[in-house]
């Protein structure tokens, strides 16, 4: 285990994409929720070696996804953790503080400025201890999904080099969280900075289940801000220990989601966080109780190199 707060940076072999650009954000002073990170070391003990078949071909044969697939899911699946496993995973757990984590996969693939493998590898929401192991194995599993081996397929990702790390994190109990964008994704200006915002927990919007604020900001001008209201009417929330949809409370779901200020905390924080990571850049983020954080990032792979400067 490694926890997000590390003071060192590991290799992303150990920790994946996603949960090394959660180091670096946590090393870069921004506030991150705090967690740990599964390395990829306890997914290649469990992995390696129960496959039936010859897991070092070259590419998956998108012919036979589906059955290879659900070979592969079912034997992750019934993978049995070690005591010694179990004990590390108990410690780390009690030592967030938490009764609820949000369990993320990470694969080393993932996140990178090739490939981002958005949307392709298991996310669980509010898991308790007591399910901690199986969500760990679903996000491993879940990097064998037929969509997942078609992604890697598709972009040339040999089943050999499939390496998945798990990060384990305090569930944010979001009032309002969205996704940001440092170049405008849709007329690749890098002069704007784009932000999505609903009400609730950010799966909604991820999922495309909610249509969200969105407020286009000038990087040379952050006075200049053009904002779309949507209408929420029912927001995605965390409703006596469960992930439950609710109604968004009169005289709310009409209004922006974001005041003036917290807008301009997250726009400056979106600039420092392009500059640290020297890229265009995809964030996640929430907000409770008043205070922002950041809960995932990573490089916009869709722009390519031509970028423009107004």
């Amino acid at each position: 285990m490694i926890r997000l707060d590390d003071t060192t940076l590991p290799n992303v072999a150990e920790v994946g994409g996603k949960g090394l650009n959660l180091i670096k954000l946590t090393q870069a002073g921004l506030d991150v929720p705090p967690g740990f990170i599964v390395k990829t070391k306890y997914f290649a003990r469990s992995v390696d070696g129960i496959l039936g078949f010859d897991h070092k071909i070259a590419l998956v044969d998108l012919k036979n996804v589906e059955m290879i697939s659900g070979e592969i899911v079912q034997k992750v699946m019934a993978v049995e953790f070690d005591k010694d496993f179990k004990q590390a995973l108990e410690s780390a757990f009690e030592i967030l503080g938490c009764q609820h984590v949000a369990v993320r996969s990470s694969a080393v693939c993932e996140d990178g400025q090739n490939a981002s493998w958005a949307g392709q590898l298991a996310t669980e929401l509010n898991v308790q201890m007591q399910d901690l192991e199986k969500s760990i194995k679903k996000c491993w599993a879940s990097a064998y999904s037929p969509r997942a081996l078609t992604y890697a397929a598709q972009n040339k990702v040999k089943l050999s080099e499939i390496s998945v790390a798990v990060v384990v994190q305090k569930m944010v109990d979001s009032h309002v969280s969205g996704v940001a964008f440092s170049v405008n994704p849709v007329t690749k200006n890098s002069d704007e900075i784009v932000i999505e915002a609903v009400y609730g927990l950010g799966e909604a919007l991820v999922s495309g289940v909610i249509t969200p604020d969105e407020y286009i900001v000038k990087k040379s001008d952050c006075t200049d801000i053009k904002a779309t209201v949507a209408t929420q009417n029912k927001q995605l929330k965390l409703n006596n220990m469960v992930t439950d949809w609710v109604e968004v409370p009169k005289g709310s779901a009409e209004i922006g989601k974001l005041d003036l200020d917290m807008l301009r905390q997250l726009i400056e924080a979106i600039k420092s966080i392009e500059n640290y990571m020297q890229c265009p850049v995809d964030i996640e983020w929430a907000i409770e109780n008043n205070k922002l954080y950041f809960t995932q990032t990573r490089p916009i792979t869709t722009i390519g190199m031509t970028v423009i400067k107004e």
